[in-house]
């Protein structure tokens, strides 16, 4: 039975579809339903098992849990890594584990077959940062008397001489300035964040 039928209800489960991946991630799926699980949580959790029960069938490889081994889904993983991006592929491992441990809690297994395996490594990368050049065409485009252009031109030193989170930036209420520093205290969290400079002007995005 193919595993993509596995976001709708009500596939016919039959004689030798019992115990393969796709037939018990049925199971999987109405008891992640049942932990009230969000749906984006359920897609994705079905989308990674559902890549690796048509890996397995593309390749050959058993679909039966009882015979998949550590091996085939090194084998999975691995592909995936040579495909897509490490943390992609660390998200369908994630995936795959978490249907396992609930075959094993719900006695399909022993044990799962990723017990003492690793997740992929994810290096880190480091975000985009604006040149010199990009900052000053930024700036610039913000330069003005009107209103906008003046709001626009607070936030974006805002943005820049904190380095306060996106979402911080959009909840941000309240500006006090010293003497010597200036204080922006951001409504999520609460956190305060010091600026570095002074003469970004007073912002308040709200009451």
């Amino acid at each position: 039975m193919a595993l993509a039928t596995i976001a709708t209800p009500g596939p016919a489960v039959t004689a030798t579809s019992l115990g393969e991946l796709g037939t018990l991630a049925l199971s999987w799926r109405r008891a992640l339903r049942a932990q009230n699980k969000s749906p984006r949580t359920i897609v994705g959790y079905l989308e990674g098992v559902r890549f690796f029960d048509e890996y397995l069938e593309r390749t050959g490889m058993p679909r039966r849990v009882t015979a998949i081994r550590r091996e085939h889904v090194e084998a999975f993983i691995a592909e995936q890594l040579e495909r897509f991006r490490p943390s992609t592929a660390a998200t369908r491992y994630r995936s795959v584990q978490q249907l396992f441990r609930f075959l094993v809690d719900e006695g399909e297994l022993r044990a799962s077959p990723m017990a003492n395996m690793s997740p992929p490594a994810i290096p880190e990368e480091p975000p985009a940062v604006l040149t010199d050049e990009q900052l000053r065409a930024l700036l610039h485009a913000c330069e003005g008397t009107a209103f906008a252009e003046r709001r626009d031109m607070a936030l974006v030193r805002v943005f820049l001489d904190t380095g306060m989170r996106l979402a911080e930036l959009a909840s941000l209420r309240v500006v006090r300035r010293r003497p010597r520093r200036s204080i922006a205290t951001c409504a999520r969290g609460p956190r305060t964040v010091p600026r570095r400079t002074s003469d970004c002007g007073s912002v308040s995005a709200g009451p």
